[in-house]
């Protein structure tokens, strides 16, 4: 399956330890290879790109969240231990030290929310672009349907609409 097809993303790492999303270098060849004279294949292809990045950071959020949730519980477990520790045992200085560890993991669970709310803005403007796109498509899609004569001033004031990055 091509990149366009499977919206599935899988990560592969590097020897360096940084992960590639393999299906973006498919959608990257699939830019390469489009006809610039079929808008249509052409922005099929954009849309193919922009779905990797959607999967991307989708994957990203969840792993982020899923670690939040994990680091969170873990966290409570320690707060909670050390509570019950420091009343069967009445050994306070432990209980400071459960309760100390209990505190620096929810610190990173905080952090992994953090990550996570990060990663959801970055899905918010993947719906911005997208929401564009559909917007030229459907203007390109209505200008071919145009008389002939109207056709080509259209057509050059939806292009410059979209280099000037009004709506």
């Amino acid at each position: 399956m091509t990149a366009a097809s499977n919206p599935e993303p899988y990560a592969a790492v590097s020897g360096s330890g940084v992960i590639h999303n393999v299906f973006m270098s498919g959608a990257i060849e699939g830019v390469a290879k489009a006809d610039p004279e079929n808008i249509q294949q052409v922005a099929a292809s954009q849309l193919a790109l922009s779905n990797s990045y959607y999967q991307s950071a989708l994957s990203q959020a969840s792993r982020s969240f899923m670690a939040a949730i994990v680091s969170a519980g873990v966290g409570l477990l320690f707060f909670v231990s050390s509570v019950v520790f420091a009343m069967v045992s009445r050994n306070v200085s432990a209980a400071y030290i459960s309760a100390l560890a209990g505190g620096i993991v929810e610190v990173i669970s905080g952090l992994n929310f953090w990550l996570f709310g990060r990663t959801a803005s970055q899905l918010d403007t993947f719906h911005v672009r997208l929401e564009k796109m559909q917007r030229y498509l459907l203007a390109n899609s209505v200008c071919t349907s145009l008389p002939e004569e109207n056709r080509a001033q259209v057509i050059a004031d939806l292009v410059k609409s979209m280099v000037d990055g009004r709506e």
